[in-house]
């Protein structure tokens, strides 16, 4: 495949550094070209639809989906993240840019379903804590937070440097990496009830983040349920699983 984007290899190249030994499997569901399509709207929803319910199919636990929200709920995307947490499948998407909100989109999927993780990027503030960047919605369908401060790669086609990418989409990545490891640990069985695997990885990441480290008290419109803690996510899996 081409990058043409460049997009799919930065998200990619995140997940392969913050979660080494995991095996990769890439969708592609958009083009250059589908943008341009009259029908694009429609085009997305089923695309994407499709993209999850093939990592489904393929026996993929992350289903990480760094895309621009959708702004209709429509039935193939919603059935078919439906699908993948009652098969036990962790899935990922980000926040809602700003941007967008300011011009009055509210509506951000698949995001903002139940079954899915939304996350939001925090920025570093220069003591080296972090807080909320502004270029992420504030929206109380926001689950949890991880640094907008990453690192990513290039195709090597394109002659330019590896560089950072502050992005929500890096964000997703991040945290779809830590699920990773926590599923490393404690694994899919194959046999727990429909949506029971699934709501532990998404209730792990949420009672393991901590609003603290990004300046709030509790759950909170700018950052969800806090900064995500991967060392205390992945104790906790490895505690669960010495029980099983």
């Amino acid at each position: 495949m081409v990058d043409w984007g460049w997009h799919g290899t930065l998200i990619s190249s995140v997940a392969a550094c913050f979660a080494p030994e995991a095996q990769l499997t890439i969708y592609k569901v958009l083009d250059a070209d589908t943008p341009n399509d009259l029908a694009y709207q429609l085009l997305l929803e089923c695309f994407l639809a499709a993209g999850i319910l093939r990592a489904v199919h393929d026996e993929n636990d992350i289903v990480s989906i760094s895309a621009s929200g959708l702004t209709l709920d429509s039935d193939y995307p919603r059935e078919a993240c439906q699908y993948a947490y009652d098969q036990n499948r962790a899935l990922v998407s980000g926040a809602l840019y700003s941007r967008w909100f300011k011009q009055g989109n509210t509506r951000n999927f698949p995001a903002q379903y139940k079954t899915v993780v939304a996350v939001m990027a925090v920025q570093k503030k220069p003591d080296g804590t972090y807080g909320y960047w502004d270029v992420c919605a504030a929206q109380d369908t926001n689950t949890v937070a991880a640094p907008n401060d990453i690192f990513g790669a290039l195709p090597t086609y394109v002659g330019e440097k590896d560089r950072y990418i502050p992005s929500i989409s890096a964000a997703i990545a991040v945290v779809s990496s830590l699920l990773a490891l926590a599923v490393s640990v404690y694994p899919r069985r194959g046999d727990d009830p429909p949506g029971q695997y699934a709501q532990f990885l998404m209730d792990l990441v949420i009672k393991t983040a901590s609003p603290q480290r990004v300046g709030f008290t509790g759950f909170s419109p700018e950052c969800g349920y806090g900064l995500i803690d991967a060392e205390e996510a992945v104790k906790a899996a490895l505690e669960l699983n010495s029980k099983r």
